[in-house]
């Protein structure tokens, strides 16, 4: 998000087909991080697939996460839980949120 609230997107190239995900992940978060120092973010969001183990669950799941961090020191991940249902359908699990590591925006 945009100082003036519009939003815009980016996108992230390694220069690899598959790259590992890791990789495009920092890639893109070093991308807001240096966005976000000049001042041209008020807020960024991360979406990315990830392998996790939801409150109450012993097993780890596949997760939609969707990292979250604003300028006012704001940052939270988001997880969605789903798995491939019998028809390959999509069943989601419960939403749930973890403190994010707060690297993109500097701290104040």
């Amino acid at each position: 998000m945009l100082p003036d609230g519009s939003l815009t997107m980016l996108a992230g190239d390694v220069g690899e087909v598959h790259p590992p995900s890791k990789v495009v992940i920092d890639l893109l978060a070093g991308s807001c991080r240096e966005a976000a120092r000049q001042g041209k973010y008020k807020a960024t969001g991360i979406v990315y697939d990830a392998m996790t183990v939801p409150p109450g669950a012993t097993a780890k799941t596949d997760t939609i996460a969707v990292r979250l961090d604003h300028a006012d020191s704001y940052s939270v991940v988001v997880m969605t839980p789903y798995q491939r249902g019998s028809g390959g359908d999509v069943v989601k699990g419960t939403d749930f949120a973890v403190q994010g590591e707060g690297s993109i925006f500097p701290k104040r």
